[in-house]
């Protein structure tokens, strides 16, 4: 069909990397990743979400529903997330938002709905939405999508005790 293969998803970071820096939206939805993921394609995942937060662009939207990153997927991407979730994002390496080496995204909107993340991919959720509510809160983030994942109870109410609501989500 149409959807993107590894190396095309790597060129489109490399691209974001160096020659797109206004794009503020990206939608990958539907692509369908995770039906080849694994250990070799998680390192090109890794190496896109690196892209990205190298890349001079101020991305407010990435939308990655249906791609079918699975927790391997999630895991991969979980570089963008070594900081606060929604705000401002700052690469590894950065020591403070102030920081002129820091890299930002102000993303606030992410969609990762039907990918299968399962218990594993809920726990990781919760850990970096952990990360926000310890840095003061959820400043940016205004739309976190993740229906169809099969995360089960313990992984919601992991989630539920971070963000401080009930266990019932």
């Amino acid at each position: 069909g149409n959807s993107l293969v590894w190396k095309e998803l790597l060129f489109l970071g490399q691209l974001l990397q160096t020659k797109f820096s206004s794009v503020s939206q990206i939608f990958l939805s539907g692509n369908e990743f995770g039906t080849s993921l694994n250990s070799g394609n998680a390192k090109i995942m890794e190496q896109f979400a690196a892209c990205l937060l190298n890349s001079r662009a101020t991305l407010s939207i990435l939308d990655l529903r249906g791609t079918g990153l699975g927790s391997l997927g999630l895991s991969a991407l979980s570089v963008l997330f070594n900081q606060p979730l929604g705000g401002s994002l700052f690469l590894v390496g950065g020591s403070s938002p102030k920081s002129s080496s820091s890299v930002q995204m102000e993303l606030n909107h992410l969609d990762i709905s039907w990918n299968d993340l399962g218990e594993k991919g809920g726990y990781i959720i919760g850990d970096c939405l952990q990360k926000e509510v310890v840095s003061g809160g959820f400043s940016g983030l205004q739309r976190l999508d993740l229906s169809g994942n099969n995360m089960g109870d313990v992984a919601v109410s992991h989630i539920a005790r971070v963000l401080g609501s009930p266990s019932e989500i």
